[in-house]
């Protein structure tokens, strides 16, 4: 980073009241968004992320967003990193902006979203002791309970909101596996057999052997639930290992909440759980059974839990063949830490005994 970046910084991190007087880069997410750990004259830590407009969620959505965090910061839910607003402007609290308006939390410049937002400490963790799984299961409990007091009185919107029906990302899920079976696995086969990049090429093969084999079996085995009611309300949608935080025991960070909307709290479950036990299923079953001490889980929302998590096992590298393939992301599909995502999520599909066949 050269010096006219650090000035840039400096001067975007002052409209938010902010004075920097450290600044390092680090690794962002899979979004494009760059990243970066700032400090202030006071020793106050703060993540400053810059995201392509192109790539960012609708204006109304972040802004809602802003309001879930704020809402759960002020119940004492201290492990989420509340956004700081822009001087001059005020975030109203349970209000649906006007369309394209962009809220106090986010300043738009020269086609990038800026934010500055509290710094969570901590690390990741590979795979969680047992008191950092307890720990991570009450916690998360508790954001899902808070999440659905704070849907429940806002105004209504298409992405936050507390009822009963069928769950979305089952019905996403669903859709996308009908897709498969009646013709995008061929497209994504063709596509693949002319691929110059030999190691993703070998990648992408494998994993549609996996899908031809298993995509019809699936969408039997999930039939009956496509209609099932569940209560569904604000969750995050897309938890990762990566996105949780320790300090020793303690779970000190829960960050990267972009994809936050309404669904079924068991999404969460399946998301985060097979990326901290891949294979193990035994595990896997062991650590639902810590959640569910905490929130009582039902027969069907069990049900509902297993195809999550047998999709998300086949449709998560799917995902990444389709960017490359039906979207031309090329580049983005090909740096080393998608190569290593993709293949860690490859090795999964093909040792998991469902998908297996």
């Amino acid at each position: 980073m050269n010096d006219s970046d650090r000035q840039l910084l400096a001067v975007l991190a002052r409209e938010f009241g902010v004075h920097l007087v450290s600044v390092k880069a680090v690794v962002g997410g899979f979004s494009g968004a760059r990243l970066f750990h700032v400090s202030d004259e006071a020793g106050k830590e703060f993540a400053l992320r810059l995201t392509p407009k192109e790539h960012a969620i609708a204006p109304e959505r972040i802004s809602l967003l802003h309001q879930l965090i704020s809402f759960l910061a002020a119940q004492e839910y201290s492990i989420v990193p509340v956004p700081l607003q822009l001087r001059q402007r005020v975030m109203a609290e349970f209000r649906i902006p006007v369309d394209g308006e962009w809220p106090a939390t986010i300043l738009v410049n020269n086609g990038q979203l800026v934010q500055l937002e509290r710094w969570q400490r901590g690390c990741s963790v590979e795979l969680p002791t047992e008191s950092q799984l307890q720990e991570t299961m009450r916690r998360l409990s508790e954001f899902h309970r808070l999440a659905r007091r704070w849907g429940g009185v806002i105004a209504e919107n298409p992405w936050f909101y507390v009822r009963h029906g069928p769950s979305p990302g089952l019905q996403r899920r669903l859709q996308l596996l009908l897709r498969l079976d009646s013709g995008l696995l061929r497209e994504l086969e063709t596509a693949a057999a002319t691929d110059s990049h030999a190691e993703f090429r070998t990648l992408a093969r494998t994993m549609l052997d996996v899908a031809r084999r298993c995509v019809p079996g699936l969408i039997r085995a999930v039939e009956p639930l496509k209609l099932t009611s569940f209560a569904l309300s604000p969750v995050i949608r897309d938890l990762w290992r990566e996105h949780l935080l320790f300090t020793g025991d303690h779970l000190t960070g829960l960050i990267d909440l972009t994809a936050a909307a309404t669904d079924h709290v068991v999404l969460d479950l399946a998301r985060l759980l097979r990326s901290w036990y891949e294979t193990d299923c035994r595990a896997i079953g062991r650590a639902l059974n810590f959640y569910a001490a905490e929130a009582a889980i039902s027969e069907p929302e069990y049900r509902l839990f297993q195809a999550l998590d047998h999709w998300s096992v086949l449709l998560s590298p799917l995902t990444w063949l389709q960017r490359r393939y039906c979207e031309g992301r090329w580049a983005e599909t090909q740096n080393d830490r998608v190569m290593q995502r993709v293949t860690s999520l490859v090795r999964i599909a093909q040792e998991v005994d469902f998908l297996r066949g």
